[in-house]
Parts: structure tokens; sequence; C-alpha cells
């Protein structure tokens, strides 16, 4: 039985992948296409490849893909161990929806790509996993050959895809764009403006980047989250001083200070005069009306 008969008998059986680790063999490998895509990541020695026409000699560390409906042919060298990862149509169309300017030939990407070794050592692993994944029943609801498949796939690529497509810049932040991030923020804050919230906090809620999450809530509000804040507290403190003769220190504490200097500090930056003078011209002469 041929190597490649028994490669399309086990990729058939596995539905959308099938993985080998090729080694012990030297010599030609005859023109053949197929239905589905493969790439080859080469361990050790070289593999020459022939593809429409072009020779390209393929070294340790490096790999290449193979589209669909391509004739091909190989010349394996002496001492050469490698990968070949067989995927369907139905992962191919996965991983073009993550690299959606590659064309289905690949043609847009250099014919040899280059690993580091980092990518290097990742990928054997995912292969190895990939590996021992195959001969899990692929039944099974917990079958995750077609992930690792994928995640393989998409180390391989996207140094290259990156380097040849830069990643387009994500938009500047406006009102428009992270309304619905920052609202829920504000939310937050507005709930829960008498615990001690930070920045970080704020910004695992809005699930942007922090210096997004800065742009993005000053635009939305006019100022600053932590601006916002102390806002929030020193307008809820004034309606707390209305209410009877709470001591000053206890309603700092109410709004979420725990510190009375922090308060008093951005009372008055706020308000322009301190909390205890502020209730004697605005609140006590309001509450003797």
């Amino acid at each position: 039985m041929s190597l490649s008969f028994y490669r399309q008998f086990l990729f058939q059986s596995k539905g959308s992948y099938h993985i080998y680790i090729g080694e012990g063999y030297s010599g030609p490998v005859q023109p053949q296409q197929h239905e589905f895509y493969h790439c080859t990541y080469i361990t050790e020695g070289q593999i020459l490849e022939n593809q429409l026409g072009k020779e390209f000699l393929q070294g340790a560390g490096e790999c290449f893909f193979t589209p669909a409906g391509i004739n091909h042919s190989l010349y394996i060298f002496e001492n050469t161990k490698y990968f070949c990862l067989s995927f369907s149509k139905s992962i191919a169309d996965i991983l073009f929806s993550y690299f959606q300017n590659l064309r289905r030939d690949f043609s847009n990407l250099p014919p040899i790509i280059k690993l580091t070794e980092k990518m290097q050592h990742r990928l054997c692993l995912c292969l190895h996993c990939l590996l021992d994944e195959q001969d899990y029943d692929s039944a099974s609801s917990f079958e995750i050959g077609h992930f690792l498949t994928i995640s393989a796939l998409i180390i391989m690529l996207r140094d290259s895809y990156s380097t040849c497509y830069p990643p387009i810049p994500l938009p500047t932040p406006t009102k428009e764009n992270y309304a619905v991030q920052i609202q829920r923020c504000i939310q937050h804050i507005d709930t829960n403006f008498d615990q001690p919230l930070t920045i970080d906090e704020l910004v695992q809620i809005s699930m942007l980047s922090k210096s997004t999450f800065y742009k993005a809530f000053e635009q939305y509000t006019g100022m600053s989250a932590k601006q916002y804040l102390a806002e929030i507290r020193i307008k809820q403190a004034i309606q707390l001083m209305s209410i009877g003769h709470i001591p000053l220190n206890e309603i700092a504490r109410r709004v979420g200070y725990d510190d009375f200097s922090t308060f008093y500090r951005n009372f008055i930056r706020i308000k322009g005069i301190s909390p205890a003078q502020y209730r004697n011209d605005f609140v006590l002469p309001t509450s003797q009306q």
C-alpha cells in the first residue's frame, strides 16, 4: 500500500485532518494532487518541492503549504524528518477566516516560511499533541483534533502573514466606537462608588486595553475615569450632608474614601471650598428655611 493511499485512507476516516511523521525514506515522491490541503514542517534534513513547475529547497525549521488540487512532487534527502499535516476544506475555511488576505493557493506568502526557534518549539509541542489526539475516538464530543490543527496552522502562518499584512490599527476611540463598553463602566461606578474601585477593575469590565479605555472614557464623558469617580463621590457626599448632622469623616467613608485627606482634597478641587465650609454656607442655611 503506497504512502499516499495510506494517508488518504486515514484522512477520510478522521474526517477533517490527518498527521504523520515522515522519516526513514529518501528519494523522489511521484507527482500527485489531492482534494485536501496539506502543509509540511521539516525538523531535520531537506526536501526539494516542485509546485507548478517551480522548485524550492526547504530545510530544518521551515514549512511549506500545498493547496488542494495542485499537482506537486517532492524529493526527500537522506536523514530527513518532517511532519506532514493534511486538512480538509472545512478546516481551510476556518483558517482563511483568520487570515482574510491570504489566497487559497497561498501564492501571496513566501514559498519558504522560516520559523523562529520559539515558534518551532511551540509548533512541535502542538503537532505532537495532535499526533496523540489522532488516536482519540473521532465520534466523541470531546475530540479536539480540529482545534489543534487550526492552532498548528496559525503558528506556522502568523509571523509570515503579519509581515506581509501588518494588522489594521484599531479605530480611534470615539463616543460611537466604544459607547457600550464605557456605559457599562459608568453604570458600575454609579452603583459601586462607595467601594474601593480601581482603574484596573474598570479596564477589565470594559474589556478594552488600558490605553484604549483611557481615551474612550475621556471621549465619552469629557473627563478621566478617576475624575468621574471623584465627581460622583462628592455629589453623593453633598446629598449626605443634607441628612441630619453626619460627621464629615463618616460621610467620606460612606462615599468610598478610606482616607479623609483624599476626600478633603477632592472636595476642594471640585467645589472650590472645604466640606465644612460648603456645609455651613449652602447646606445648613437651606435646612433652616
